[in-house]
Parts: structure tokens; sequence; C-alpha cells
């Protein structure tokens, strides 16, 4: 799972595992979102959700593992890109 996968599943979670409301969030269709899910669970062999009449419903033991670690994981490299820029806006030398 990438970066951008990491931050589609966290917004799956985060807004009540309602794929339309997720999609919309982050900008996607519904259906490459829902894609996104089938995807993975299919490659990986691991359920990330229990379902319910075909709709998401909540995590698995394992998403909600997996859900921590992807936290963490984008939480770290949001701080990473702020110091990049920090660190980048302290060596612009002026033009004289």
């Amino acid at each position: 799972m990438d970066i951008i996968q990491m931050t589609y599943f966290i917004n799956i979670v985060e807004c009540g595992c309602n794929l339309s409301i997720a999609a919309k969030k982050i900008h996607i269709s519904q259906s490459a979102l829902s894609q996104f899910v089938t995807n993975f669970e299919t490659a990986e062999g691991l359920q990330l959700f229990n379902r319910r009449n075909g709709r998401l419903e909540s995590l698995t033991e394992a998403g909600g593992k997996i859900y921590r670690f992807a936290t963490e994981i984008v939480n770290r490299y949001e701080e990473m890109q702020s110091m990049i820029h920090r660190e980048a806006q302290k060596q612009k030398v002026p033009l004289v």
C-alpha cells in the first residue's frame, strides 16, 4: 500500500466506512475507491472491512491494525514534508 492508498484507506475509515462520503472528500469517484478496496483485498488475500449486504460496515481486526499503522505512517510523512519545506526555506539564498 503506497502513501496515496493509505490516505484513501484512512479516509474510508474516518468517513464511517461510507465510500460515497470518502470519495467526495478526497475528490475521486466512488467506483475508483471501491476498486481500490477490492484490488487491495484480492492482491493481499486480506479482508480490511466487515461487510453487510455488500456494504462496508466496520474494520476487521487486521483492518484495525493496518489503520493504526497507516495513520502513523501518513502523519510521519506529512511531518517530513513540512520539515523538507522548512529546511528548503532556510537554504534559499537571496539573489543580489
